[in-house]
């Protein structure tokens, strides 16, 4: 017992001396009740991430535009994947797959909103633990109902490793901002970052971020982890770019490369799959197996479909009816003008019947979107029609877009065509 407190006590001084490393340590002068508490603080957030185990949550961002201040923010899109904390990392994967990557995120999500790395812990770890940061007096407020310690830090750009990209631009950037902790438990509560030191190849005037955080349980523990993220963007023309992130469903990782997401079975004697190459031109006719709720959907989503009748060639039986084929919603854009509808990009993965399983690559038959074009937005001007199209912007290579009404859900049992393509 004697041992922990030497090496907390150690631990409380060396972190007082990283918030003092700017001045000489002198050995013999008492610590102040500021350098005490930085340094407790220190302890905990240090006592917090090494606890962490590896895990993964689920991440839904939401992100918005305006062109300025003076505007509404105008919805772009909502993603879900998955983010995994392992070993210091955060990797990420799009929901359903099975093993997680060190991904170019912005490359990964694409699209014309913003988007960042290092929400899930990193960045926490690098304000309260690193060399850089030089934190300020507290004050006591309330926060969420109950007492907490404000601090004021600042990381000026010579000393920080933040590295703000905006395509084909990149450039470390300096920020300050302010930490609030628990005053009983000094657990982080919300962490807020103002990005105020800015190189100049770099075309934005402002960013902040704030990060809540919340102990959840993993496992049969529970565990200090962020919940919700809000991060706002200015550009030098006045443009702003907004993310609304939350994380949800965090459970425990394990494994060493490949995140499995089923639940565990019991051992047992499994045919083996058969991998199958479908031919190209194969007329295949799909039907939604559950309703897709549009207004809850987000891009990254799974959404299951079947077979609606028994897929043949020279009279063999290529896919039978009632094949499961998962598709990837790549895209969802609706509209309430000139008609009500919404554009929808799915992007097929793969397909499984029995021990048969396949990539499933495949487009929608360009009779579909056509005819669903000419029903659904009967009566508007192809010149229009052009103009809604380039609004939607690029589809993700290999989706296929089609148009539906704007209706909260698409129903069960809502039918579609597809043909398969060449390998």
């Amino acid at each position: 017992m004697c041992g922990m407190w030497g090496r907390l006590a150690r631990l409380i001084l060396a972190a007082a001396w990283c918030a003092a490393a700017q001045q000489t340590y002198d050995p013999l002068k008492p610590l102040t009740p500021e350098e005490i508490l930085i340094g407790r603080i220190r302890v905990v957030a240090a006592q917090t991430f090494v606890r962490l185990p590896n895990f993964t949550c689920v991440e839904t961002i939401e992100r918005s535009r305006r062109l300025s201040p003076a505007r509404k923010y105008e919805f772009l899109d909502t993603i879900r994947l998955e983010v995994a904390y392992v070993d210091g990392k955060e990797l990420y994967a799009w929901p359903g797959e099975n093993r997680f990557e060190e991904r170019d995120l912005p490359k990964m999500v694409g699209g014309q909103g913003a988007i960042g790395t290092g929400d899930f812990a990193l960045h926490a770890k690098s304000v309260l633990l690193g060399p850089s940061a030089k934190f300020e007096p507290h004050v006591i407020e309330t926060l969420g109902g109950r007492p907490v310690y404000r601090i004021g830090y600042r990381v000026p750009m010579a000393s920080s490793g933040y590295i703000m990209r905006m395509p084909p631009e990149e450039g470390v950037v300096g920020y300050s901002g302010s930490v609030w902790h628990d005053k009983e438990t000094l657990d982080l509560v919300m962490l807020e970052t103002i990005i105020d030191e800015i190189p100049p190849n770099l075309p934005l005037k402002r960013g902040e971020k704030r990060i809540r955080y919340k102990r959840l349980p993993i496992g049969h523990d529970d565990f200090l982890l962020p919940v919700s993220m809000e991060m706002t963007l200015t550009q030098i023309n006045g443009a702003e770019s907004r993310n609304v992130m939350t994380f949800s469903g965090c459970r425990q990782y394990t494994g060493e490369s490949t995140l499995i997401f089923e639940e565990p079975v019991e051992t047992k004697a499994v045919e083996s799959k058969v991998e199958v190459t479908l031919p190209g031109g194969l007329p295949v006719p799909l039907r939604l197996s559950k309703t897709l709720d549009l207004e809850k959907a987000a891009r990254g989503d799974l959404i299951e479909v079947e077979v609606n009748r028994s897929v043949k060639r020279r009279e063999v039986v290529l896919l039978e009816k009632g094949t499961k084929v998962s598709l990837r919603v790549s895209k969802l854009a609706c509209s309430s003008s000139p008609i009500s509808h919404c554009w929808l990009a799915l992007l097929p993965e793969r397909f499984e019947s029995g021990n048969k399983t396949g990539r499933f690559k495949a487009e929608v038959d360009r009779n579909v979107l056509e005819n669903s074009m000419s029903m659904l937005l009967k009566g508007v001007p192809r010149q229009q029609l052009a103009q809604e199209r380039l609004k939607l912007g690029d589809v993700e290579p290999g989706a296929s877009l089609i148009v539906v009404r704007a209706d909260k859900r698409l129903s069960s049992g809502y039918e579609m065509l597809w043909r398969t393509l060449d390998d």
